[in-house]
């Protein structure tokens, strides 16, 4: 959901999207057969997708059109007709058209009852396209696909290992690489869109920007918080932006003050926590397997917001701020992530400035004190309700996991603490899938 402005990460990083795309995909490498198979499908399935909505009318519809046993078509109901026409379909066809059905029931649930008429024709519509594309021309879209992620300017490559290992092992790299061509990657001109929000205004009918979202999970009775905002990170070494830094890490890892030793503690979620990455420069509070989102979150604001001053704290967080966290890794792990923050711009000097930075300022007389004075100013950012509106935070993300029952909490909640015209956006799976008009 962070992502959601750049389709690349939804369509390869986001199982919502994923799963959309692989039923597609199955439709396009699917055969609709000769021309008079072709022509009863297509036919079927125009006739389906203007097929009664009411979600009970289209369970008992593609309970007919799926089942084992040959169903009689008043038990259709509303779209008895549908059920008729599927009978007198061709077996290879009735095969096709079976199929269809047997994707769309799996495919209702992610859509909700206020978009149940427009998803569902659409979703036809999509199968109708899609099987009308030949099994051929998918497969030489895949492949030109495929050909043009083959470029040198695309790879990267680590090794870790010996330096004669190394030597033994060039001659069989460079032969790998020599198969990518050398042109130059055409680089993709994405529009900046919110994709997921705009699926959601478009679903409500509103014309207001999302602030707090919420994906819907009907199978966990518990809630995930995920939250982030801006802070700052290793390129930020004024000393405001790195005092910044270590308020974050205050109540971060896992000392007796921290947000997971006291959440766990009390019982209040399973996995949790929160801090700065200096990658990115994000602050994130997580949760998981919260017993009710609002009393997670109202348990945490009150622990930060009590907790006194404690001088011990500024070595805390100093360590955890120059720590060394791959240290415990497998050196596959860390290799892999070194070569990955080298091309990412992370170099070895960029770091060590930004810890440089950080261990000169712990010098600083009474430094605990400026780490402490920004406590209220950083928390604020990522915790719904304790002071500034989270509507007002900018480039902040509020998204929580969790059946109707946690929404409907939260959403309380949220409206008790930023005004009663707060709302809680329910998303969907739906709300995640790239469609093409």
């Amino acid at each position: 959901y962070e992502f959601q402005n750049q389709p690349l990460q939804l369509a390869t990083n986001s199982f919502l999207t994923r799963s959309y795309n692989i039923f597609r995909l199955k439709w396009m490498l699917k055969d609709a057969g000769d021309a008079a198979n072709s022509e009863a499908i297509n036919k079927f399935f125009s006739s389906l997708a203007n097929a009664e909505t009411g979600r009970d009318s289209l369970k008992k519809l593609l309970q007919v059109l799926t089942s084992d046993k040959s169903m009689n078509a008043d038990s259709a109901g509303v779209n008895k007709q549908i059920a008729e026409d599927f009978n007198q379909l061709p077996a290879a066809v009735r095969s096709l058209a079976k199929d269809a059905a047997l994707d769309l029931q799996q495919m209702l649930i992610d859509i909700p009852d206020n978009s149940l008429a427009a998803d569902w024709k659409n979703l036809c519509i999509t199968i109708q396209k899609d099987l009308a594309q030949s099994p051929e021309k998918t497969l030489d879209e895949l492949n030109t696909l495929r050909q043009s992620l083959l470029k040198n300017d695309n790879v990267r490559f680590f090794t870790v290992g010996s330096a004669s290992t190394e030597q033994k092992l060039n001659k069989s790299i460079e032969n790998l690489l020599s198969g990518f061509s050398k042109e130059p990657v055409a680089k993709q001109d994405y529009s900046k869109q919110n994709l997921i929000d705009e699926r959601v205004e478009q679903r409500m009918n509103s014309d207001k920007t999302p602030v707090f979202v919420g994906l819907i999970n009907p199978d966990s009775p518990t809630g995930v918080f995920i939250n982030t905002a801006p802070l700052s990170g290793y390129k930020d070494l004024s000393e405001n932006e790195l005092t910044r830094f270590l308020t974050g890490e205050l109540y971060a890892g896992g000392g007796k003050q921290s947000v997971y030793t006291k959440s766990t503690g009390a019982g209040l979620s399973y996995s949790t926590g929160i801090g700065v990455n200096p990658a990115s420069g994000r602050f994130e509070y997580y949760a998981e397997r919260t017993p009710l989102l609002p009393q997670t979150l109202r348990f945490v604001i009150d622990e930060i917001k009590k907790s006194p001053k404690d001088n011990s704290m500024l070595d805390y967080v100093v360590s955890l701020a120059v720590g060394g966290f791959r240290s415990a890794n497998d050196y596959e792990i860390r290799g892999e992530a070194m070569a990955n923050d080298l091309e990412d711009g992370v170099t070895p000097d960029v770091v060590k400035d930004f810890r440089l930075a950080i261990l000169k300022l712990r010098k600083k007389q009474n430094f605990i004190d400026d780490i402490y004075k920004y406590k209220d100013q950083v928390y604020q950012k990522i915790l719904p309700g304790y002071g500034e509106p989270s509507k007002d935070v900018t480039g902040g993300n509020f998204f929580v996991i969790g059946p109707e029952q946690q929404m409907a909490a939260y959403e309380a909640y949220l409206k008790s603490v930023d005004g009663n015209d707060t709302e809680l956006y329910r998303l969907y799976p739906r709300d995640f899938w790239m469609v093409v008009p």
